[in-house]
């Protein structure tokens, strides 16, 4: 479901995506409006669940996560987008992202792993799944762009 928002709500929206740390004080001060109205929107954007919270962009790398790794998976025909199923690959601490997806495969995922080592035990912990049938890997070399860069409410890209 769409939730309406008129421009301003949109220039909140781009500035805590560029920033989610910003004061309410300084964003209300740039975007020429009250702090109290500021906070009121801030907080309808949240209830209405446009705002889901607000996190760090961390440089996995230099925690020592330093390989990307994308994984196609097949699932039984019967059972692609049955949740519950999925609730071994769901826990695993090395999962960034899980989708179920038309085209070839029935799932893609992003994972972070610390070395080639780490990689192998978790390809063979997925091929063990009694849910998963057959993987594809692929290491991730470059990122151009990342979920942290996405931001289409940015009124000087319009």
């Amino acid at each position: 479901m769409t939730i309406e928002t008129d421009n301003i709500d949109r220039k909140i929206l781009s500035e805590l995506a560029m920033d989610g740390r910003v004061s309410a004080k300084k964003l209300a001060k740039k975007l020429k409006m009250h702090p109290n109205t500021l906070l009121l929107r801030m907080k309808r954007l949240q209830c209405k669940g446009v705002v889901r919270g607000f996190s760090a962009n961390i440089d996995y790398e230099k925690m020592g996560y330093s390989l990307h790794v994308c994984i196609f998976m097949k699932v039984p025909e019967e059972r692609p987008g049955d949740a519950e199923q999925l609730n071994g690959l769901l826990e695993m601490k090395e999962l960034e992202a899980l989708y179920a997806t038309t085209g070839d495969w029935d799932l893609v995922s992003l994972w972070r792993v610390q070395n080639k080592e780490h990689l192998n035990s978790l390809i063979r912990k997925i091929s063990g799944s009694k849910i998963v049938t057959k993987i594809l890997t692929s290491l991730v070399l470059y990122t151009y762009t990342d979920t942290f860069d996405f931001n289409p409410f940015n009124p000087e890209d319009s």
